[in-house]
């Protein structure tokens, strides 16, 4: 079935709309970030300070960690995401919406 749409108006609309559904939209089979706790917590933060490009130190003095911490949190962020580097990591988080959440 198709329907074509030639009012400005409702094509806008629905441009829109795909946008907004697209940049909300995950890979098939990846869950959302489940949250348990302020480990989640943590990572949510460390995953977001790291999308603005903050070093380890500054995010460990930011958060009040420990700097082996937040390595290791970076750790588990790019291994949940699937992301080789620190900036492929922060990309996939926002991509995927996760500081959307947080701030709205």
């Amino acid at each position: 079935m198709a329907l074509h749409i030639t009012s400005p108006v409702a094509v806008e609309a629905l441009r829109q709309y795909f946008e907004l559904l697209w940049q909300r939209a995950r890979p098939f089979g990846v869950a959302a970030p489940r949250s348990n706790g302020d480990r989640d917590r943590q990572r949510h933060e460390v995953a977001e300070l790291l999308n603005q490009g903050f070093k380890d130190e500054a995010i460990a003095r930011r958060l009040d960690l420990r700097p082996r911490t937040v390595r290791r949190r970076i750790s588990e962020i790019m291994a949940e995401l699937g992301a080789e580097t620190r900036f492929a990591a922060g990309t996939e988080a926002q991509r995927r919406g996760w500081f959307e959440a947080e701030s709205g």
